[in-house]
Order: C-alpha cells, then sequence, then structure tokens
C-alpha cells in the first residue's frame, strides 16, 4: 500500500503496522534491560534500512530491496539473564 500512496503522489503517510512495530520492538528492548543508546541504535538501524528497501521498492518491485531485511538472525536466548550476560561482558 505504501508503494502504491508514493507512486500516486502522495506527499504523506504514516505506516501505521511498521510504525507500531517500530515502537513495539523499542519497549520490548527496554523490558529486556537494554540501555536506551543500543535501544536507539537499534531503532534507527532498522528505520534507516526499512527506508532505503522501500525507496528500491518503489522504483522496482515487491521483491526488490529484500537484502536489507534481517532474514537470519543469529538465535540466542531472550530473557533477564541474557541481558545480564551481555552487560558483564561490556564491563
Amino acid at each position: 500500500m505504501a508503494v502504491e500512496l508514493i507512486r500516486a503522489g502522495v506527499q504523506y503517510q504514516i505506516r501505521e503496522t511498521v510504525e507500531s512495530a517500530y515502537r513495539m520492538g523499542a519497549e520490548g528492548l527496554r523490558a529486556l534491560g537494554f540501555a536506551e543508546v543500543d535501544v536507539d541504535e537499534a531503532a534507527a538501524d532498522i528505520r534507516q534500512r526499512d527506508m532505503e528497501r522501500l525507496s528500491e521498492q518503489v522504483q522496482g518491485d515487491v521483491m526488490s530491496g529484500r537484502d536489507r531485511l534481517l532474514s537470519q538472525p543469529i538465535p540466542e536466548p531472550l530473557g533477564r539473564a541474557s541481558v545480564i550476560s551481555q552487560a558483564a561482558k561490556q564491563n
């Protein structure tokens, strides 16, 4: 839908589902105890890659920009223990 709106010349739009996912992801990281600077850095990286992908899709097709997605994440336990472990590694 966003691609079609941009192609149609719409100057302003809000991608509500995407924006909600950004905010929910950031709150999840905060709840796990990540530092605000790390949350901000992760959010900025995701937003930048998404904007680049969207731009490529506007110029190409729905498959354009797939390389911008993190489709092969490295799994690791999510929970208080991993947050404490990460903090200990940083100190």
